[in-house]
């Protein structure tokens, strides 16, 4: 009796003939059954089980090894042994083009004062601000 349900469909048919010996044995087998349930190791799928959530895992994996290859960060003198010989891609040639002009206006310097320290300072207009503070002061 070491199926859950079964323990459970016991004592549900002992409480109602009210028969104290069963439901106390019941009670025992419930416990029992508790602790069986509460094993930290986990139980190995049966071959009934087709689920497909079963990820197939090999010993190594689990421990985190690695097969092949070496982190660059490890190798301290290494060389490029890649020659190009020029075959690879010999039919396709740079094509010549005239690059656009350049269309957009430098960018002139706004004036800004800082609000702590007073100074006047020569900055990019993408940094003007109502409240500006100066580099300087932003440290302090």
């Amino acid at each position: 009796m070491n199926n859950l349900k079964e323990v459970k469909e016991l004592l549900k048919k002992a409480i109602a003939t009210n028969d104290q010996d069963l439901i106390l044995l019941a009670n025992q087998l419930l416990e029992g059954a508790k602790d069986e349930k509460s094993d930290p190791r986990p139980t190995p799928p049966s071959k009934e089980d087709s689920s497909d959530f079963l990820a197939s895992i090999t010993a190594d994996e689990t421990r985190g090894e690695r097969h092949g290859g070496i982190p660059v960060n490890e190798v301290k003198e290494r060389s490029n042994s890649f020659h190009d010989d020029g075959s690879i891609a010999d039919d396709i040639k740079t094509p010549t083009f005239k690059p656009t002009e350049r269309k957009r206006k430098v960018y002139k310097t706004i004036q800004q004062k800082c609000q702590k320290c007073d100074r006047v300072l020569q900055v990019n207009p993408v940094h003007k601000r109502d409240y500006f503070v100066c580099d300087k002061c932003l440290i302090k």
